[in-house]
């Protein structure tokens, strides 16, 4: 008589086989042995009421350290600026000019050229030692910005920012200082700053002057806009169009001031009319 061919295990020997080779790994033993939720809420009443032979030891012996950084975690990765994002950057725009906060400083800034490894970090930091410079003079401050990754300059960060028109060479003369803060190595053509409209001053003249300091604006914000995905080229009307490259961890923001919170509550004030076309993207 001809044996058998085997035949597959059954789905209870499966689980047995594989209990055991939990069994067998101390990590698995390890994991076992973490108490359930049940267990803990038990536990830590037992402990409230003054229980003998429970300690904080026994209750978070095996807890994870959450001091620790989470290294296993990589940021996200995004490789086009959404509709929302596109929006927010626009309407912090506008919302700046209103409250008098003009963004009247255009700044590039060549992460990857000074030797930053995580631009986001940097551009924060910068960002909060002007806002502490300006406090200190009594000033407010406010700011977009948009980073990118092109296969020539790496990763860089375009910074739409209000500045004091009386402040100008007071800026000047500490932004190397503030980048070198930053961890960045000062090189020909790291920075490239240039007043919105030709003058720090043309935010702030004659009706005239506002209009100018206006379409210039959002030719910049159409500019550092370039890297939209096609939904939001076609809702908010971005004329620029270039890749604007992978980009690993926060791709845009503004300052809390002008923010996506800060313009709703704005535009939902009554009688405010001056918002009405908050949504309608790039003049």
């Amino acid at each position: 008589m001809l044996d058998s061919p085997d035949k597959p295990a059954s789905p209870s020997r499966q689980r047995k086989s594989k209990l055991a080779t939990k069994a067998d790994n101390p990590l698995a033993r390890n994991l076992a042995s973490f108490p359930s939720n049940a267990v803990r809420k038990d536990l830590v009443s037992r402990a409230c009421a003054g229980a003998s032979g429970v300690s904080s030891q026994t209750l978070w012996s095996r807890a994870p350290d959450r001091s620790e950084p989470q290294r296993g975690r990589s940021r996200k990765r995004s490789t086009w600026i959404t509709v929302d994002q596109a929006r927010n950057v626009i309407n912090g725009a506008r919302l700046a000019a209103i409250l008098g906060l003009p963004l009247n400083r255009f700044i590039t800034i060549n992460w990857a050229a000074m030797g930053v490894t995580d631009p986001v970090k940097a551009t924060g930091r910068f960002l909060k030692l002007i806002k502490d410079a300006l406090r200190s003079k009594g000033c407010a401050s406010a700011h977009v910005w948009v980073s990118e990754c092109g296969p020539v300059q790496g990763v860089h960060t375009h910074i739409v920012i209000h500045m004091p028109p009386e402040l100008g060479r007071w800026w000047q003369a500490r932004q190397a200082q503030w980048l070198k803060q930053c961890g960045a190595v000062p090189v020909r053509g790291g920075v490239v700053s240039r007043a919105v409209g030709g003058s720090y001053h043309c935010s702030q003249g004659d009706e005239q002057s506002r209009a100018h300091y206006m379409i210039n604006l959002f030719e910049v914000i159409d500019y550092i806009l370039k890297g939209v995905c096609r939904r939001a080229r076609m809702t908010l009307n971005v004329r620029h169009k270039a890749y604007g490259g992978t980009v690993t961890g926060k791709r845009t923001a503004t300052s809390q001031n002008i923010g996506k919170a800060a313009w709703q509550r704005f535009a939902r004030t009554p009688g405010n009319t001056v918002l009405s076309g908050l949504h309608t993207g790039i003049l």
